[in-house]
């Protein structure tokens, strides 16, 4: 079966505006560029031959579903942090939120 790796981010607001290391600010489309650029060397290092890799900015969960849905993938399969349910319930959980919202199988591995 196809693979198709996908790294998705979304950044807070508050995030648009990072304290840099020498004391400045990043510009918003630096910051954007830096991480998307981090998000595909990723995805490079980690794709095998044959592997299809998206980088997608977003609510991490509704750009797994939405492209799961989009490749009418017949499983979809995500590492669990384990952070368990104090951080779950503090920060809210990918997996979590895949869990309750996506209509296919879901695989669930542990990190």
């Amino acid at each position: 079966a196809p693979i198709v790796l996908i790294r998705a981010w979304m950044l807070p607001a508050q995030a648009m505006a990072t304290y840099g290391a020498e004391g400045g600010y990043y510009p918003a489309d630096e910051l954007l560029e830096m991480v998307t650029a981090t998000a595909n060397e990723y995805l490079q290092h980690t794709a095998v031959a044959g592997e299809k890799a998206f980088v997608a900015q977003g609510s991490p969960a509704l750009v797994l579903a939405a492209t799961a849905t989009q490749l009418d993938a017949g499983l979809v399969v995500v590492a669990s942090s384990g952070q368990g349910l104090a951080a779950r319930f503090a920060l809210g959980s990918t997996t979590d939120r895949l869990m309750h919202s996506l209509h296919r199988p879901l695989l669930i591995v542990s990190a």
